[in-house]
Protein backbone atom coordinates (compact mmCIF):
# COMPACT_ATOMS: atom_id res chain seq x y z
CA UNK A 1 0.00 0.00 0.00
CA UNK A 2 1.45 3.29 -1.18
CA UNK A 3 0.77 5.63 1.26
CA UNK A 4 0.38 9.99 0.80
CA UNK A 5 3.77 10.21 2.92
CA UNK A 6 5.21 7.93 0.68
CA UNK A 7 3.99 10.18 -2.20
CA UNK A 8 5.54 13.20 -0.38
CA UNK A 9 8.52 11.55 0.13
CA UNK A 10 9.18 10.93 -3.63
CA UNK A 11 8.85 14.53 -4.39
CA UNK A 12 10.98 15.62 -1.69
CA UNK A 13 13.32 12.96 -3.27
CA UNK A 14 12.92 15.21 -6.83
CA UNK A 15 13.27 18.15 -5.38
CA UNK A 16 16.73 16.71 -3.88
CA UNK A 17 18.29 15.42 -6.84
CA UNK A 18 18.00 18.05 -9.01
CA UNK A 19 18.71 20.79 -6.15
CA UNK A 20 22.52 22.28 -7.44
CA UNK A 21 20.71 22.75 -10.65
CA UNK A 22 20.92 26.20 -11.96
CA UNK A 23 18.09 28.82 -11.90
CA UNK A 24 17.84 30.20 -15.39
CA UNK A 25 18.71 34.06 -15.84
CA UNK A 26 17.90 34.31 -19.75
CA UNK A 27 16.70 31.91 -21.98
CA UNK A 28 15.84 32.04 -25.87
CA UNK A 29 12.05 31.30 -26.60
CA UNK A 30 10.07 31.61 -29.61
CA UNK A 31 8.57 34.91 -31.29
CA UNK A 32 5.20 33.57 -30.01
CA UNK A 33 6.38 33.69 -26.39
CA UNK A 34 6.93 36.06 -24.21
CA UNK A 35 10.07 34.75 -23.01
CA UNK A 36 11.53 37.55 -20.70
CA UNK A 37 8.01 37.81 -18.94
CA UNK A 38 7.58 34.21 -18.46
CA UNK A 39 11.27 33.76 -16.92
CA UNK A 40 10.73 36.89 -14.61
CA UNK A 41 7.15 35.23 -13.11
CA UNK A 42 8.88 31.78 -12.59
CA UNK A 43 11.87 33.46 -11.08
CA UNK A 44 10.17 35.74 -8.98
CA UNK A 45 9.41 32.99 -6.19
CA UNK A 46 11.26 29.96 -4.66
CA UNK A 47 10.91 26.87 -6.55
CA UNK A 48 8.63 25.32 -4.36
CA UNK A 49 6.01 28.26 -4.15
CA UNK A 50 5.40 28.18 -8.06
CA UNK A 51 1.81 27.53 -8.42
CA UNK A 52 0.31 25.73 -11.58
CA UNK A 53 -0.97 28.59 -13.13
CA UNK A 54 2.59 30.48 -13.44
CA UNK A 55 4.16 27.02 -14.16
CA UNK A 56 1.88 25.48 -16.22
CA UNK A 57 1.89 27.31 -19.40
CA UNK A 58 5.83 26.64 -19.49
CA UNK A 59 5.54 22.81 -18.64
CA UNK A 60 3.69 22.64 -21.95
CA UNK A 61 6.01 25.06 -23.79
CA UNK A 62 9.34 23.81 -22.78
CA UNK A 63 12.41 22.97 -25.13
CA UNK A 64 9.94 23.09 -28.42
CA UNK A 65 9.68 26.58 -28.01
CA UNK A 66 10.71 28.19 -24.30
CA UNK A 67 14.27 27.53 -23.26
CA UNK A 68 16.41 24.31 -23.26
CA UNK A 69 16.74 20.96 -21.90
CA UNK A 70 19.16 22.50 -19.06
CA UNK A 71 16.10 25.09 -18.01
CA UNK A 72 13.76 22.35 -17.70
CA UNK A 73 15.74 20.40 -15.72
CA UNK A 74 15.66 23.30 -12.99
CA UNK A 75 11.47 23.63 -13.33
CA UNK A 76 10.89 19.93 -12.96
CA UNK A 77 10.78 18.94 -9.64
CA UNK A 78 7.75 21.91 -9.17
CA UNK A 79 6.51 20.00 -12.54
CA UNK A 80 6.60 16.73 -10.97
CA UNK A 81 5.31 17.85 -7.66
CA UNK A 82 2.15 19.90 -9.47
CA UNK A 83 1.25 16.22 -11.70
CA UNK A 84 0.85 14.27 -8.19
CA UNK A 85 -0.81 16.74 -6.28
CA UNK A 86 -3.32 19.08 -8.49
CA UNK A 87 -5.08 18.54 -11.57
CA UNK A 88 -1.88 20.04 -13.38
CA UNK A 89 -2.15 21.12 -17.00
CA UNK A 90 -1.06 19.45 -19.91
CA UNK A 91 2.22 19.64 -19.91
CA UNK A 92 2.47 18.18 -16.08
CA UNK A 93 0.68 15.01 -17.85
CA UNK A 94 3.13 12.03 -17.05
CA UNK A 95 3.73 11.36 -20.95
CA UNK A 96 4.52 14.99 -21.71
CA UNK A 97 6.68 14.77 -19.39
CA UNK A 98 8.27 11.84 -20.31
CA UNK A 99 8.30 13.53 -24.14
CA UNK A 100 10.54 16.30 -22.59
CA UNK A 101 12.93 14.23 -20.95
CA UNK A 102 13.01 12.34 -23.67
CA UNK A 103 14.41 15.36 -25.86
CA UNK A 104 16.63 16.57 -22.64
CA UNK A 105 18.62 13.29 -23.50
CA UNK A 106 17.80 12.13 -19.81
CA UNK A 107 19.41 8.82 -19.98
CA UNK A 108 23.02 10.89 -19.39
CA UNK A 109 21.75 12.78 -16.22
CA UNK A 110 23.45 11.42 -13.08
CA UNK A 111 22.12 8.23 -11.25
CA UNK A 112 20.58 10.40 -8.86
CA UNK A 113 18.37 12.01 -10.88
CA UNK A 114 17.27 9.17 -13.03
CA UNK A 115 16.11 7.46 -10.38
CA UNK A 116 14.43 9.73 -8.12
CA UNK A 117 12.45 10.50 -11.36
CA UNK A 118 11.42 6.74 -12.22
CA UNK A 119 10.68 6.56 -8.18
CA UNK A 120 8.17 9.05 -8.50
CA UNK A 121 6.64 7.55 -11.49
CA UNK A 122 5.94 4.06 -9.97
CA UNK A 123 5.02 5.87 -6.79
CA UNK A 124 2.73 7.89 -8.48
CA UNK A 125 1.09 4.92 -10.25
CA UNK A 126 0.56 2.68 -7.12
CA UNK A 127 -0.99 5.83 -5.02
CA UNK A 128 -3.41 6.65 -7.87
CA UNK A 129 -4.79 2.73 -7.71
CA UNK A 130 -5.32 3.13 -4.19
CA UNK A 131 -8.13 5.66 -4.90
CA UNK A 132 -6.57 8.76 -2.60
CA UNK A 133 -6.27 10.57 -5.40
CA UNK A 134 -9.51 10.43 -7.03
CA UNK A 135 -10.13 13.55 -9.25
CA UNK A 136 -7.02 14.04 -10.99
CA UNK A 137 -4.54 10.57 -10.23
CA UNK A 138 -5.71 8.61 -12.90
CA UNK A 139 -3.37 4.67 -13.16
CA UNK A 140 -3.51 4.38 -16.99
CA UNK A 141 -1.36 7.63 -17.48
CA UNK A 142 0.86 6.99 -15.04
CA UNK A 143 1.04 3.47 -16.66
CA UNK A 144 1.58 5.13 -19.84
CA UNK A 145 4.14 7.17 -18.93
CA UNK A 146 6.48 4.30 -17.47
CA UNK A 147 5.49 2.28 -20.54
CA UNK A 148 7.56 5.54 -22.44
CA UNK A 149 10.37 5.21 -20.25
CA UNK A 150 10.56 1.97 -21.08
CA UNK A 151 9.83 0.38 -17.60
CA UNK A 152 8.80 -3.55 -17.48
CA UNK A 153 4.84 -3.72 -17.67
CA UNK A 154 4.85 -6.59 -15.48
CA UNK A 155 5.20 -5.55 -12.41
CA UNK A 156 2.88 -2.66 -12.89
CA UNK A 157 0.08 -5.03 -14.42
CA UNK A 158 0.53 -7.27 -11.60
CA UNK A 159 0.07 -4.77 -9.00
CA UNK A 160 -3.14 -3.24 -10.37
CA UNK A 161 -4.98 -6.82 -10.70
CA UNK A 162 -4.00 -7.13 -7.02
CA UNK A 163 -4.69 -3.32 -5.96
CA UNK A 164 -8.18 -4.30 -3.77
CA UNK A 165 -9.19 -0.34 -3.53
CA UNK A 166 -12.81 0.26 -5.18
CA UNK A 167 -10.83 3.14 -7.58
CA UNK A 168 -8.19 0.53 -8.81
CA UNK A 169 -11.50 -1.59 -10.09
CA UNK A 170 -13.26 1.46 -11.54
CA UNK A 171 -9.63 3.08 -13.39
CA UNK A 172 -9.54 -0.63 -14.98
CA UNK A 173 -13.18 -0.58 -16.01
CA UNK A 174 -12.11 3.05 -17.65
CA UNK A 175 -9.17 1.83 -19.38
CA UNK A 176 -11.12 -1.00 -20.93
CA UNK A 177 -13.90 0.88 -21.61
CA UNK A 178 -11.74 3.58 -23.74
CA UNK A 179 -10.14 0.76 -25.62
CA UNK A 180 -13.36 -1.57 -26.46
CA UNK A 181 -13.97 -1.06 -30.32
CA UNK A 182 -9.97 -1.57 -30.82
CA UNK A 183 -10.01 -4.72 -28.07
CA UNK A 184 -12.88 -5.72 -30.07
CA UNK A 185 -11.07 -5.87 -33.50
CA UNK A 186 -7.96 -7.14 -32.13
CA UNK A 187 -5.81 -4.32 -32.27
CA UNK A 188 -3.52 -2.90 -29.63
CA UNK A 189 -4.75 -0.12 -27.47
CA UNK A 190 -4.26 3.62 -28.78
CA UNK A 191 -6.38 5.61 -26.06
CA UNK A 192 -4.53 8.90 -25.22
CA UNK A 193 -1.29 9.10 -24.94
CA UNK A 194 -0.47 5.07 -26.03
CA UNK A 195 -0.43 5.87 -29.63
CA UNK A 196 3.30 7.05 -28.75
CA UNK A 197 3.97 3.67 -27.19
CA UNK A 198 6.02 1.27 -29.05
CA UNK A 199 3.58 -1.76 -30.82
CA UNK A 200 4.77 -4.96 -29.44
CA UNK A 201 4.29 -3.13 -25.38
CA UNK A 202 0.81 -1.55 -26.06
CA UNK A 203 -0.31 -5.07 -27.44
CA UNK A 204 1.39 -6.57 -24.42
CA UNK A 205 -0.99 -4.35 -22.55
CA UNK A 206 -4.02 -5.39 -24.90
CA UNK A 207 -3.56 -8.81 -23.91
CA UNK A 208 -3.38 -8.62 -20.64
CA UNK A 209 -6.82 -6.20 -20.77
CA UNK A 210 -8.78 -9.35 -22.60
CA UNK A 211 -6.86 -11.96 -19.72
CA UNK A 212 -8.97 -13.34 -16.99
CA UNK A 213 -6.45 -11.63 -14.77
CA UNK A 214 -8.62 -8.47 -15.18
CA UNK A 215 -11.92 -10.26 -15.74
CA UNK A 216 -11.57 -11.10 -12.40
CA UNK A 217 -10.36 -8.19 -10.94
CA UNK A 218 -13.24 -6.57 -12.63
CA UNK A 219 -15.64 -8.94 -10.96
CA UNK A 220 -14.31 -8.57 -7.45
CA UNK A 221 -14.72 -4.69 -8.12
CA UNK A 222 -18.41 -5.22 -8.62
CA UNK A 223 -18.53 -5.89 -4.48
CA UNK A 224 -16.59 -2.87 -3.67
CA UNK A 225 -18.00 -0.65 -5.42
CA UNK A 226 -20.55 2.14 -4.93
CA UNK A 227 -24.13 1.36 -6.37
CA UNK A 228 -23.81 4.11 -8.47
CA UNK A 229 -20.75 2.97 -10.02
CA UNK A 230 -21.53 -0.76 -10.85
CA UNK A 231 -22.92 0.03 -14.47
CA UNK A 232 -19.66 0.93 -15.33
CA UNK A 233 -17.88 -1.93 -14.08
CA UNK A 234 -20.97 -4.09 -16.11
CA UNK A 235 -20.38 -2.19 -19.04
CA UNK A 236 -16.56 -2.89 -19.08
CA UNK A 237 -17.04 -6.98 -18.54
CA UNK A 238 -19.45 -6.60 -21.52
CA UNK A 239 -16.91 -5.07 -23.61
CA UNK A 240 -14.94 -8.06 -22.77
CA UNK A 241 -17.53 -10.40 -23.68
CA UNK A 242 -17.94 -8.71 -26.93
CA UNK A 243 -13.92 -8.70 -27.40
CA UNK A 244 -13.90 -12.31 -26.48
Amino acid sequence: MISTDALRSAIERCYDAFAREPRPTRWRAAPSRDGDALLGALTAVPLRDLSDEVIGPYSGWAITTVGSAQDYRYFLPRILALAVTSTGSVGADPPVIVGRLKMSHWETWPTAQCDAVLNLFETAFLFALEGEGRGWMDSEIWLCGLARLDRPMEPFLLAWAEANSAEAGLQLSHFVRGNAKRLARGDSIASGFWEDVDTSVRQQVSTWLLSDQVRDRLEAALQSVADDDRWEIEQALLDLDRAG
